[in-house]
């Protein structure tokens, strides 16, 4: 595991920090990890709105909309208004679409009671959609409008046909250009909400939209004639705003670092399954983990409080909506009650220290390892501490024992409304296979920046698909799921990635010849359904036919997810890659670059030469 150090701490090592078992007498063993009047730096939640006395240079209203754009969005094709307050935003977009009185506008089943009302004040009709166990949304209803509005700020799951959906993020700020990841313009809504947070005053707290895409450019084009005078900000405070967030050593980037760390120590010493911050296109609150199955969630929320670590449930925060349980899709309404109650907010705040990391990341893996779900996501690493505990403690200890097995975290079966179909990709796929590829690499560079995709990467790859699409050696295949469109009909849309390709090795081997998984990827809404499963059975399928004795794959080391999921469906490591950071003594200057033409390689795939050659990697 790798060594972190921040903000001038102590370096330390997050899956070595708690070794439980064997502790003091105790409800759960010695002292939590934080005293009950522990003094900490504020959650971003309290901290996020403009003081009521702070310098507020004079500003000219463009000058504000200007310093808002240029943090917001470096595409000046992709405007921004600034409003009043969110409740004048909201009531603006739907007058600008020309929603209909008593047309369907489908909201989050756990919607706020603003969102809920500003649809039914226009007159329109609510609908309620319910959530999967993954925070995503269980069925998506011909409506006019599709309204996502995530906790705490946090990435929604995938948005199928994004551009008739809206997000509603004004609890929050957006995310800068220079933060947003790549996966955050894959899947962009058409116009997304978001809170100046001016004033504690609502109806004077400022807001944001953010229109993108062709639908986004007609609303920002319908809506525009709407407004009035009385519906600017303070430009005075909104300038100041902006600047106290984006200026430098704002608050937006201090908040940023803190989610990144707390996610890494959680991944790295609790191993529960967190919601990733990969697509994030608005600043979170907090990090959500998901309590494993096997254990009941008040019980494992009782013990993280025990440790005076500062969680909420989700179900608490963000419970449904009354009138969700009124409507048709009660059962839904009730499942995703049953799904947000296994979820945990971890507030996090832009000024947190070491020792405040800490305590927001010991606390939840204290209780998982009392509790036998530690390292829930990697069960090899939960096996190997368990036998640590064993070798420490001696046969009958009172220390950790997972409770749960490999066979435990199996994709469930697929359910028989939500098939797949499977069918190779033709040209007029290609936007589909570049968005899921793009989605692909874009977590992979969370994990780790050197996995980004350069500059022109969609043209590259639209020339070796167009080249090899076809060809005996390489498969690529994608999972379609099926949909209602807005007008009822059924459609089809792309819910997973599947790219197989020959490889080739250095004649100096024996063993040279293999089939190579170079991409796996399916959408967040189809997850839960057994599909990756099924991509991987459509994999060895492939390879068997092609004549190949084994299937090869590379997975950052850091995806404790995918390696659990890859082990799961019969893989095992075979090599390492491990890699030292030096510093040239002429950077920006490469004069002996490998070429295709002077070094062994892998064939003309995707697989660039020298990228296995003798297990090393080459970064270019």
């Amino acid at each position: 595991m790798p060594i972190h150090t921040f903000r001038n701490g102590p370096p330390i090592n997050w899956a070595t920090r708690w070794l439980g078992g064997m502790c003091p007498a105790g409800v759960l063993g010695g002292l939590p990890v934080r005293g009950p009047d522990y003094a900490a730096h504020p959650p971003l939640a309290d901290c996020l709105t403009l003081p009521l006395v702070y310098p507020c240079p004079p500003a000219e209203p463009e000058a504000a909309v200007d310093a808002w754009q240029t943090a917001v969005s470096s595409h000046q094709t992709d405007p921004i208004l600034l409003l009043r307050n969110p409740a004048r935003a909201r009531t603006l977009l739907l007058q600008a679409a020309n929603v209909l009185a008593g047309e369907k506008v489908a909201i989050p089943a756990n919607a706020n009671r603003a969102l809920a009302e500003a649809v039914k004040q226009h007159g329109a009709n609510p609908h309620f959609m319910p959530l999967t166990a993954s925070l995503g949304f269980a069925t998506l209803p011909p409506a006019a409008i599709r309204w996502a509005q995530p906790p705490a700020a946090l990435p929604p799951g995938h948005l199928p046909d994004h551009n008739t959906w809206w997000l509603d993020y004004s609890q929050s700020v957006p995310l800068p250009a220079s933060l947003a990841l790549p996966a955050s313009r894959a899947q962009t809504p058409a116009v997304t909400l978001y809170g100046l947070h001016l004033s504690q005053d609502e109806s004077n707290s400022g807001a944001l939209l953010h229109f993108r895409g062709e639908w986004g450019q007609q609303l920002y084009r319908q809506l525009r004639p709407l407004l009035t005078s009385d519906d600017q900000p303070d430009p005075d405070r909104a300038a100041a705003q902006q600047q106290r967030l984006y200026g430098p050593d704002g608050l937006v980037q201090r908040q940023w670092e803190s989610l990144r760390e707390v996610s890494d120590g959680l991944q790295e010493a609790a191993g529960l399954h967190l919601l990733p911050l990969t697509p994030a296109t608005a600043l979170p609150h907090a990090l959500a983990i998901q309590i494993p199955p096997q254990i009941e969630p008040t019980t494992f929320a009782a013990y993280v409080q025990a440790e005076n670590t500062p969680v909420t449930r989700l179900s608490d925060q963000y419970p449904i909506h009354y009138a969700a349980l009124r409507a048709e899709g009660y059962g839904g309404a009730q499942q995703t009650a049953v799904h947000l109650a296994r979820w945990l907010l971890i507030p996090v705040g832009p000024d947190y220290t070491h020792e405040e990391i800490q305590h927001s990341i010991l606390g939840i893996v204290k209780a998982a390892d009392y509790l036998g779900v530690r390292w829930y996501a990697d069960p090899t690493q939960a096996a190997d501490y368990a036998h640590l505990m064993d070798e420490m403690y001696g046969p009958g200890h009172d220390a950790y024992r997972p409770i749960f097995t490999t066979a435990d975290l199996a994709p469930c079966a697929e359910p028989a409304d939500q098939p797949f179909l499977f069918r190779e990709a033709t040209l007029a796929d290609f936007d589909a296979v570049a968005a899921l590829f793009e989605a692909l690499h874009a977590y992979n560079a969370a994990l780790d920046y050197k996995f980004a995709l350069a500059d022109g990467w969609r043209d590259r790859l639209y020339d070796h698909f167009r080249r090899t699409h076809q060809e005996d050696s390489s498969l690529w295949l994608l999972a379609w799921a099926g949909e209602t469109a807005n007008n009822g009909s059924a459609a089809q849309l792309p819910a997973g990635l599947l790219i197989m390709e020959a490889h080739h090795d250095s004649p100096l081997f024996r063993q040279r010849h293999w089939a190579e998984l170079v991409a796996l990827y399916v959408q967040p809404n189809y997850r839960g359904y057994g599909l990756g499963r099924q991509l991987v059975a459509q994999a060895h399928q492939w390879a068997v036919a092609a004549g190949f004795e084994q299937v090869q794959l590379y997975v950052t080391a850091h995806n404790k997810q995918a390696q659990t999921f890859y082990r799961g469906n019969g893989f095992c490591p075979v090599q390492e890659i491990w890699r030292l950071e030096v510093t040239p003594d002429t950077p920006g200057e490469r004069p002996f670059r490998a070429t295709q033409t002077n070094q062994p390689g892998c064939g003309a795939g995707l697989l660039e030469p020298g990228h296995h050659h003798l297990a090393l990697q080459n970064d270019d």
